[in-house]
């Protein structure tokens, strides 16, 4: 038989191939696949069967190809964790065999380019449990359950790199809407000195690899978590000329968006903390006020 002529179609044999049920027993129905692995007779193969992930197999965007075979399954004597769902056996050569990838949606809330040279494993088995469950996270516009997670682990990391310099360091934090590239820190009042917010600045660009774009700290009082009080220090404890600095040229993650095509970007380092001459304090009614308020509660009308 021939085939139509197309790039997608070029040096690729077609073979027959019989589907299997769960257990592997022959289910008597057949498909034309697309050979990608030099797969032969009497092999089990793993077969890829819809349009959109055939072409992103072959890196040619909506190539008139829908099944491939994308795989020799021949299990290993490999102990694997007794809860898997799914096991996937393969191969990563030295040095590496690499190979564009993407594009996908990524934690930033973009779809990213297609990345270059990355590594690729050589699928050698498939074995799954009877109706096995798929997991996975969603990526995209934040927040999203990848980014709370990246929340607790980045920040945790930052502050136990930083804390034995720092002792004036209470807390770290990464939050979602930061989608893991800026980081918050909170220092104690009495614990703070001159300069040291500069040099905490300096020193954080030393965790997460380097990788933060943007790095704020924030006085005890206000709550890291909430993005209204980090605005709002931003707002009245921060002045532009003096209390930022911004270092050009710099590495954060190759997937973040708005880097230069060399993948290089500039980082922010802000200082909303309140300075020395500020002029006013927190208009918050006292501890004192508030039991007040609560003894006469019921005085007031209110159940």
């Amino acid at each position: 038989m021939s085939t139509i002529k197309h790039p997608a179609h070029g040096e690729k044999k077609l073979l027959i191939v019989e589907r299997l049920d769960l257990a592997g027993a022959p289910t008597g129905k057949t498909v034309l696949a697309f050979d990608t692995v030099d797969a032969g007779e009497g092999d089990t193969v793993l077969v890829v069967d819809e349009g959109n992930s055939a072409s992103q197999v072959l890196g040619m965007p909506r190539g008139p190809i829908r099944t491939l075979i994308v795989g020799v399954v021949d299990s290993i004597d490999l102990e694997v964790p007794a809860l898997a769902e799914i096991v996937l056996e393969g191969e990563l050569t030295i040095p590496a065999k690499t190979g564009d990838e993407g594009p996908f949606g990524e934690f930033c809330g973009y779809t990213t380019a297609r990345v270059p040279n990355e590594r690729i494993m050589t699928i050698k088995a498939v074995t799954q449990r009877k109706k096995p469950i798929y997991h996975n996270i969603w990526l995209g516009k934040p927040p999203h359950e990848h980014l709370y997670v990246d929340a607790l682990t980045y920040a945790v990391a930052a502050y136990q790199e930083l804390k034995p310099a720092y002792p004036a360091l209470k807390k770290a934090y990464a939050p979602p809407w930061g989608v893991s590239i800026v980081l918050i820190l909170q220092l104690e009042k009495r614990l703070m000195r001159p300069g040291i917010v500069n040099n905490i600045l300096a020193s954080s660009l030393y965790t997460r690899s380097g990788k933060w774009k943007h790095v704020v700290v924030v006085d005890e009082d206000i709550n890291m978590e909430d993005p209204n009080e980090v605005l709002w220090a931003l707002t009245t404890r921060f002045q532009p000329a003096t209390d930022m600095f911004v270092i050009p040229r710099s590495i954060t993650s190759s997937l973040e968006p708005s880097a230069g095509a060399d993948g290089l970007t500039s980082k922010l380092m802000l200082d909303l903390t309140i300075k020395e001459n500020f002029r006013g304090e927190v208009a918050e009614p006292t501890d004192a006020m508030r039991r007040a308020v609560l003894q006469r509660w019921k005085e007031y009308g209110f159940k």
